[in-house]
């Protein structure tokens, strides 16, 4: 992976997979909507924000996974 990385764009795979681990913990939250749209909207918010969180800190076409790694560990700590 982080030989690819510094070749081309790639998308980290807990960016683009978290699609599922969103949706459990959207109907964990309670009470909530549960449609297509409401679901596939919630989860296309989270993956969008994780994506421009990553290019606001790293605006190169490489080490995108790296970038989001980063933030990712930040974020736990």
């Amino acid at each position: 992976m982080e030989h690819t990385d510094e070749k081309v764009s790639l998308i980290p795979d807990f960016i683009s997979n978290c699609g599922m681990a969103k949706v459990f913990a959207y109907f964990m939250e309670g009470k909530v909507k549960m449609t297509d749209e409401v679901i596939f909207n919630d989860t296309s918010n989270i993956i969008k924000k994780a994506i421009k969180d990553t290019y606001n800190k790293n605006s190169i076409k490489t080490e995108i996974s790296k970038t989001a790694f980063e933030i990712a560990l930040t974020q736990l700590v």
